[in-house]
């Protein structure tokens, strides 16, 4: 079931993420003529978006795709794409309409909801950075000419000349991927992407993704069958994986990134905090909408104490 519901947003995500933004403006719109329904209706269906993204996101973890998907027609070889972000941005949408109705009661009462306007700003502002991979997703595709990394909050192009021949290092997270770069200067970036080193992928074996970028870095004359069908299964069965991921990162991650982890991370936590204080007892349920950027928060500052410790390190 969980595979299927999948599969499922992956092949209408766009539809799904017109429906979830009509969903949360007809909610909003309930709220000054039926508050109490309005606001059942965020939370049941934000709480259950939020479950089924965290089943589907452990289910990717615990069977990671072997293989990467070829589009012979695109000429491409890109990693699975499983949905969990989607499902968690489709609880930020209800979270926000929720927050905002909150909002919305209270200045037509001619007062001042502190709880509402923190609740908005928090995931108004979530879904904002993150509004680039909701058409799409976050994923790594293997083309001729390079490699496309959709991240949360940009775009990453990387010509395979700017990636020096060292094996791609394992990420601070197991779906992450590090690379070495021996000219970054032909890499691109639009959007928001402090680090332009790391790939980040869904539902994927990041050791065979890791061993596929490392061939076709190593074997130019291969690049011009990717896409293909033999080229999928031939990556398939190899190359090999023998000690992978023992080999430390290429390089201590840029300072820049390290910054904008700790204070993404640091604003998302205290967000999270500061809107389980103001939560109104009668309401615990609300609490659990607190637990997706408190978090996200953890995670980012974990990452950033992670890169601290890797640019402490001694050089080998």
């Amino acid at each position: 079931m969980i595979t299927r519901l999948s599969a499922f947003l992956q092949r209408n995500r766009r539809v799904a993420v017109v429906a979830g933004l009509a969903l949360g403006a007809a909610e909003l719109a309930a709220v000054p003529g039926i508050p109490e329904i309005a606001y059942a209706a965020t939370t049941v269906i934000g709480v259950t978006a939020a479950a089924a993204g965290v089943a589907v996101s452990q289910a990717a973890r615990q069977n990671p795709a072997s293989g990467l998907i070829a589009d012979d027609r695109a000429r491409t070889l890109a990693t699975p794409r499983t949905g969990a972000e989607l499902l968690f941005a489709l609880t930020a949408l209800q979270a926000l309409a929720l927050f905002a109705g909150l909002t919305l009661t209270a200045a037509l009462d001619g007062q001042v909801s502190r709880l509402g306007l923190i609740g908005s700003l928090l995931f108004g502002g979530m879904l904002a950075v993150s509004a680039r991979s909701l058409p799409r997703g976050v994923g790594v595709i293997l083309r001729p000419d390079g490699i496309q990394a959709d991240k949360l909050t940009g775009e990453l192009f990387v010509p395979w000349d700017a990636l020096a021949p060292a094996l791609p290092g394992p990420g601070a997270d197991p779906r992450e991927l590090t690379l070495a770069y021996a000219r970054p200067e032909l890499v691109r970036t639009t959007g928001i992407v402090p680090d332009p080193e790391t790939l980040e992928f869904e539902g994927m074996d990041r050791a065979r993704l890791g061993a596929a970028i490392h061939s076709y870095a190593r074997h130019p004359q291969a690049r011009h069958a990717i896409g293909t069908a033999a080229e999928q299964e031939r990556l398939r069965a190899g190359p090999d994986r023998a000690g992978y991921g023992v080999r430390p990162l290429p390089e201590p991650p840029a300072p820049r990134a390290t910054v904008v982890r700790a204070l993404s991370g640091a604003i998302l936590l205290g967000g999270a905090v500061t809107l389980q204080i103001e939560l109104d007892p009668r309401h615990p349920v609300w609490s659990l909408f607190a637990l997706l950027p408190g978090w996200i928060g953890l995670r980012q500052l974990r990452r950033a104490r992670a890169d601290w410790r890797d640019r402490r390190r001694p050089a080998a």
